[in-house]
C-alpha cells in the first residue's frame, strides 16, 4: 500500500473509494476483495489504516458511567460498552450475567470447588467400584450424578451461603449420588445438551 492508492493486479484503486464502500455501505471485506480481485487481508488492512478518519460517538461506560469515545461502526456491534476490562467483568457479575439464576448458579459453582464436594464424589466412585451403574463400563471417564439435583436441594432447604451448604447433611449423603459414564450421564440430562 503506497500513499492513497492500493495496487491490485495492474490496477490502482483509490483507498477513500474503497473505505466508503467498505464502511458506509457495510459491504463485507471478502465481497470487496472479490469485486476488486485482491486479497481479503489487503481490504481489512485498508480499513485499519483509515480508522482515524471514521466517525466517532461519545457514550457512557455501562458500569462506571465514565465518558468514552467509540467508532460508530464499533458502537453498532454491541449493546453494552465499557471503558476497561475491569468495568466489563465487574458489570457481568451477579444479576447482569446471562447464567445468573437468583444467586443459585453462583452458589452451585462455589459448591463444585469445595474439597468436601470432591471427597463426596470420590466416595461415590469408590462405593460403585469405579463402574458406570447403567452400562457397567469401567476404566473410562466417570462422572457423579446427583439423584436429587443440587440446585433443588439448595432451593428446598433455602441455602444461601457456603457455610449453610457445608452444614446440610442431605447434600453430603453418598446415597444421593451415582457413578455414570459421560454417555449415560448425557442420557440422564438431555435438557442440558451436554457434550459427548
Amino acid at each position: 500500500m503506497t500513499g492513497l492508492n492500493l495496487k491490485m493486479k495492474n490496477k490502482n484503486l483509490n483507498i477513500s473509494k474503497l473505505i466508503k464502500e467498505y464502511i458506509d455501505n457495510e459491504i463485507a471485506s471478502f465481497q470487496l476483495a472479490k469485486k476488486y480481485k485482491c486479497s481479503n487481508t489487503k481490504i481489512r488492512n485498508c480499513k485499519e489504516s483509515q480508522k482515524k478518519y471514521q466517525k466517532r460517538t461519545e457514550i457512557l461506560c455501562e458500569y462506571c458511567k465514565k465518558k468514552i469515545i467509540r467508532l460508530i461502526c464499533e458502537y453498532k456491534k454491541s449493546k453494552h460498552h465499557f471503558c476497561s476490562h475491569k468495568c466489563f467483568y465487574s458489570y457481568n457479575c451477579g444479576k447482569n450475567n446471562n447464567k445468573y439464576i437468583d444467586g443459585r448458579s453462583f452458589l452451585e459453582q462455589s459448591i463444585w470447588k469445595l474439597s468436601k464436594y470432591k471427597l463426596w464424589r470420590e466416595q461415590i466412585r469408590q462405593r460403585d467400584n469405579y463402574t458406570c451403574q447403567i452400562c457397567n463400563k469401567n476404566k473410562i471417564y466417570l462422572e457423579v450424578h446427583h439423584k436429587i439435583p443440587l440446585l433443588y436441594i439448595v432451593e428446598l432447604f433455602q441455602l444461601k451461603t457456603i457455610k449453610e451448604v457445608i452444614n446440610c447433611k442431605l447434600l453430603w449423603d453418598v446415597n444421593w449420588g451415582i457413578t455414570l459414564c459421560k454417555k449415560c450421564h448425557n442420557k440422564v440430562h438431555p435438557e442440558k445438551g451436554r457434550k459427548k
